[in-house]
Parts: structure tokens; sequence; C-alpha cells
């Protein structure tokens, strides 16, 4: 492993020490995610001193490889790996059975949120 970074140091309490993330967030393909809460640096194997590496942000993440080598991701790369989940359930579309129910129509005027973007403005006399 020549040159590859294999130790994570973070700045806490006014100095940098080495540490050893526990909480995985995800794994895919041998590596495992974590997501750094304190400003980090990545650490060159058989550096002994924590404030050699290259600084990151708080909150980025990192992977670890199975052999322990340590890659930096930045949010966006995160997200490109694993995106969020939208959680929102996609609509029934309409159907004619939908519009044949005579409560259909009541039931969703009902559920709709009220504006008044939607309703005329009174005149004033």
């Amino acid at each position: 492993m020549v040159d590859a970074y294999t130790q994570l140091s973070i700045y806490y309490n006014g100095s940098w020490t080495f540490v050893t993330p526990s909480k995985v967030i995800s794994e895919s393909e041998g590596r495992k995610f974590y997501q750094i809460s304190y400003k980090f640096k990545l650490v060159k194997d058989g550096i002994t001193n924590p404030v050699q590496g290259i600084s990151r942000k708080a909150g980025n993440y990192i992977a670890i490889s199975e052999n322990g080598v340590i890659d930096y991701l930045s949010e966006s790369d995160y997200r490109n790996i694993f995106p969020i989940k939208n959680t929102n359930p996609r609509p029934l579309p309409v159907t004619s059975s939908n519009l044949k129910d005579p409560n259909y129509l009541t039931k969703v005027l009902q559920e709709s949120p009220t504006s008044s973007y939607n309703r005329p403005t009174p005149k004033n006399p």
C-alpha cells in the first residue's frame, strides 16, 4: 500500500487525533461508508503525526475498503452512489372507473389544499 491513505484523524477539542470510525452508514462492493462529523484529515500509511494529511470538511464521507485503504467522498459523490429514496408514493392514475364513482370528485376536492389563487377576488363596491 504505497502512498495509500489508511489513517483518519479528526480535529477534536483543539487538537488532531487518530480515530477509527465506528458507525457504518452503508456498505457496497466490499467498502464501508462513514459520514465524519468533525473536520478530518486522511493520513498516508506509515505517518505517525495526525496533522500530516489532506484536510476535509466535517459532514463529508469516507469509504474504507477491505484492505484498509480510505477514499474521500463529497456529499454529491456519496449521493451518486446512494441516492435519497423518494418516500412519497406515486399517485395512481385517474381511470374511468374513478370518474364514474360519484364520491371521487367530492373526495378530491375535500383532500385538496385550499388556496386563495383559485378563487375570484371580490370587487370593492
